[in-house]
């Protein structure tokens, strides 16, 4: 939330058809619709709306391990109807940062991560251990497999299946998802020209401190140079 305004708000609000169980903390201005079904241990931050239907905190659907570590949402966030997102299984926590926008059917699997300010349409799943940088927006029914990394402020398409890491500022569609060209409105979005960003050799290349700062975080994330999506 804006500095200066969480004191502000009022308390968390629950609607009485939800249960609750376990360890489940609700930060200020939350509000949580009515049947949903919150399992702690569960931290959800300030201000972030969770409508009607959602399941968070439930066991991670894996048939050798079992649920470990907490699912944390952060402040902000909105999830519309029928949102699932499931407990860890030891590797990580589940968490989903600030300022997500996730809209119905959204299922965000065990040891999964979605940073600040991501955006995703209906019928999406994150498969297990899914890694979302900042600014991702992803397009109605996308899919990722399991392990996959999406650095920031790539766009997934419409239906896209994502069987390779997604580079940033990558527009990926198709299946599997290809590379189209580069996500221009993202660099818009942080202020920065088109033309400080550029294909070299196949791989991104950029002078600009934010741009590169980005570029930086996916090389150390992604699970290897062959399984990422192919640049021309």
């Amino acid at each position: 939330m804006p500095e200066g305004q969480a004191g502000a708000l009022p308390a968390a609000s629950v609607h009485p058809s939800c249960v609750l169980e376990g360890e489940v903390t609700l930060g200020p201005g939350t509000v949580i619709g009515p049947f949903c079904h919150l399992v702690g241990p569960l931290i959800v931050g300030s201000g972030t709306r969770i409508a009607a239907h959602c399941v968070l905190g439930s066991e991670p659907e894996h048939r050798r391990k079992a649920g470990a570590g907490s699912v944390r949402i952060g402040d902000g966030c909105v999830l519309h109807p029928l949102c699932v997102v499931t407990r860890g299984t030891g590797a990580r926590d589940t968490q989903i940062g600030d300022d997500v926008y996730l809209m119905d059917h959204v299922h965000v699997s065990h040891d999964s991560v979605l940073a600040d300010h991501v955006t995703v349409s209906h019928n999406v799943v994150f498969a297990g251990h899914t890694r979302v940088h900042e600014g991702v927006t992803v397009g109605i029914g996308a899919v990722t497999h399991q392990h996959s990394t999406i650095g920031a402020y790539a766009m997934l398409g419409m239906g896209a299946v994502v069987t390779r890491d997604v580079p940033p500022f990558a527009l990926v569609t198709g299946n599997p998802a290809r590379f189209r060209r580069l996500n221009t409105h993202a660099l818009d979005r942080l202020g920065v020209d088109a033309s400080a960003l550029r294909i070299e050799s196949g791989e991104l290349r950029s002078a600009d401190e934010a741009v590169s700062a980005r570029l930086l975080a996916f090389a150390a994330d992604r699970r290897n140079q062959r399984r990422v999506v192919e640049l021309p």
